[in-house]
């Protein structure tokens, strides 16, 4: 490796108020290798970087951290995302420490995942790795009573055993919350939730469920009103070009496959509060809403394009959490059709197959929006549209049909914080799909076709399979 000399900066060691000049730095083999006065510095057969004008301080420390938690407004929730996300989220963290020049970073309190807290396999993993710095960690957050949104809340000699727990697990130190001045009340977050809205207790103090949390979260980023802006950027000649602004929360954008032109997007926020799904022009134009409501609690979501780019699909509910549709409608003909589905048939999302012989969903578990008894499936489905027995029509009446389940996947495994969006095959032979069933986030395929008569030893149901790989499983709980 070549041998680094940074010439003629600036020094700031600590020792006094000043800087000292005129100061090189060696770096050989990816380490400080002497620091000395320009006049002394040996600079034979190496690379002299011009340091001029710039200052080098000791690496920095971060007295607290949070390595395993993702930023933004939704901080806390993301705080429930899976292990396996947890800890990338770690890794990436600790690159941004090194790279700002963090070398030194104590960690004061992270999630507990897979039975301790994800902090702690965090540190062991980065140890010793180039690019991150030396880590210690709190563990979990441990409170006195009265701080019931912490992980550990306790009180009297169980706040020395829930103490002693985190060393035994291998945390560096310890975190506690005592009694703060005046008593644990309702506290204050950063963003102007209050810690219980925040930790998502409901109002019997119980855990609301995975979806309930987020419907939270979405209703306070909604109420927030920020400026937006829906913009297009040339990628040849890099302009930028304003589509719509909007005090409303513009998300989930996505161009048809046929019209470069033509955007579909939704105004976010709970469903049953905005009137979702629009369609725009890339110069502004033509911005129209594509489903209205005609019911108290009706909400509509999820929308996604046809393969032919002038049909869209989309989660219908009639009302909100009681019947359930896939609906459609078609930008040239102006058809609607809607093919209904049972409760534990019911998917987070949807795909279909070019010809609409064959569509996908990808289930949910009991806390989703359906309630589902028994819906965590890989669902395949065969449609059946309504025959017309003679009765009145009308061009604007929606098209009724019906969906013929088949499960191709058992879910039971599956952490549904994760969504794992189906998708089919063009062949229509294979169902593709995320899970992390196995511990990890891995991208899964399962054959349309059923198996003909295969060998008793190949039959494995995917929790058997998830058993060898996950010894402990941990699926988004029923009263998660």
């Amino acid at each position: 490796m070549t041998r680094v000399v940074l010439h003629d900066a600036a020094l700031a060691d600590g020792t006094s108020g000043t800087l000292r000049t005129g100061i090189s730095l060696a770096i050989d083999s990816g380490k400080i290798a002497w620091i000395r006065p320009n006049d002394s510095a040996d600079t034979t057969g190496a690379e002299v970087i011009d340091a001029g004008g710039a200052t080098i301080v000791p690496a920095m420390v971060d007295c607290h951290s949070h390595l395993t938690m993702q930023g933004g407004s939704h901080w806390i929730a993301r705080a429930d995302d899976p292990g396996p996300v947890l800890r990338q989220v770690a890794r990436d963290n600790a690159k941004r420490l090194a790279h700002a020049g963090v070398l030194w970073a104590r960690d004061v309190g992270a999630p507990v995942k897979d039975g301790g807290p994800v902090s702690i396999a965090a540190r062991d993993e980065l140890k010793g790795k180039a690019g991150a710095p030396y880590i210690r960690v709190a563990g979990t957050w441990i409170a006195a009573k009265g701080y019931d949104f912490m992980d550990v809340s306790v009180d009297g000699p169980q706040l020395v055993a829930a103490a002693m727990s985190q060393l035994d697990l291998g945390a560096d130190l310890v975190k506690l919350y005592m009694d703060a001045p005046g008593g644990a009340g309702p506290r204050q977050s950063a963003i102007g939730q209050d810690w219980q809205t925040a930790k998502m207790l409901g109002p019997d103090g119980k855990p609301l469920t995975y979806a309930e949390r987020k419907e939270v979260m979405m209703n306070n980023r909604l109420n927030q009103r920020i400026p937006m802006e829906m913009y297009t950027v040339n990628t040849q000649t890099g302009e930028v070009k304003t589509v719509l602004k909007s005090t409303d929360w513009l998300n989930h954008l996505q161009f048809s496959p046929t019209d470069p032109d033509l955007i579909m997007f939704c105004h976010e926020g709970p469903w049953h509060k905005v009137d979702r799904i629009w369609t725009i022009r890339t110069d502004g134009s033509n911005n129209q809403l594509m489903h209205k409501r005609t019911m108290l609690m009706e909400i509509a979501g999820h929308e996604f394009w046809g393969l032919d780019g002038e049909t869209i699909w989309y989660d219908w509910q009639t009302p909100k959490g009681e019947d359930f549709w896939l609906a459609s409608y078609n930008l040239k003909t102006h058809r609607r059709v809607a093919y209904h589905m049972q409760r534990d048939e019911w998917s987070i999302h949807f795909n279909l197959t070019s010809d609409l012989s064959l569509f996908a969903g990808d289930g949910g578990d009991s806390g989703q929006v359906a309630h589902s008894k028994n819906g965590t499936w890989i669902e395949l489905f065969r449609p059946e549209m309504r025959r017309n027995e003679d009765g009145l029509d009308a061009p604007d009446f929606v098209v009724p049909g019906v969906f013929h389940s088949e499960h191709l996947v058992n879910m039971a495994h599956h952490d549904y914080r994760l969504e794992p969006n189906v998708r089919i095959s063009p062949d229509k032979k294979m169902v593709f799909f995320t899970s992390n069933m196995l511990g990890g986030s891995y991208v899964f395929g399962v054959e349309v076709e059923k198996a003909v008569h295969p060998k008793s030893e190949e039959i494995l149901s995917t929790p058997e399979i998830a058993s060898q790989f996950s010894p402990e499983p941990k699926p988004t709980p029923d009263d998660k």
